[in-house]
């Protein structure tokens, strides 16, 4: 059985994981979600103003056990500089699903690895069996954060998703409990 806590403040050697609050829109905005090369292979739009960044978090129940969101801060500046959640829950299988972005000016410093090893124990540790991470073909760093986290590659989708005018591959990657 999964034991749903919700989004719980986390730590690593450089990170804070915690909830969003209204006051992380500006940075929001500014550090990721305005940027159209972090959302290019993505679901969401980039925002077109702090108000978008606003709605996002407006969005947000925490006050559901079964919501996992956070914002990525650096303990060292404070900077909340890209989210980490769960996208997607199977609750008789006991499998979680990652969505991660984070800011361009921190892309390859081991940041998001960083981040989906502390919440990928965390899921475990809830009861998660299988934490799973899908990446389109044409944006292999994100595949390559799954690899360098333990995830292991079980191939790819034709055409599973559709962005920008054309239809994407995109890689599955998978990480079971019994594997850590």
């Amino acid at each position: 059985m999964i034991e749903h806590k919700g989004t719980q403040q986390l730590q690593t050697m450089r990170l804070q994981l915690r909830r969003f609050i209204m006051a992380d829109a500006p940075q929001v905005y500014r550090n990721w979600a305005k940027d159209p090369d972090v959302s290019k292979f993505l679901t969401w739009e980039p925002h077109r103003s702090e108000k978008d960044a606003e709605a996002f978090l407006r969005s947000l129940d925490y006050q559901k056990n079964h919501v996992y969101e956070w914002a990525i801060v650096l303990k060292e500046t404070g900077s909340v500089i890209g989210s980490i959640s769960v996208v997607k829950i199977d609750e008789n299988a006991k499998i979680a699903a990652l969505g991660y972005c984070i800011g361009k000016a921190y892309w390859n410093q081991g940041y998001m690895s960083e981040a989906v090893r502390e919440v990928t124990a965390y899921l475990f540790r809830l009861g998660f069996h299988r934490i799973e991470i899908d990446n389109a073909e044409k944006n292999p760093a994100s595949g390559a954060v799954a690899k360098k986290c333990g995830f292991t590659y079980e191939g790819k989708s034709r055409a599973g998703f559709f962005r920008h005018g054309e239809y994407l591959d995109i890689c599955h990657w998978a990480r079971l409990r019994e594997d850590l």
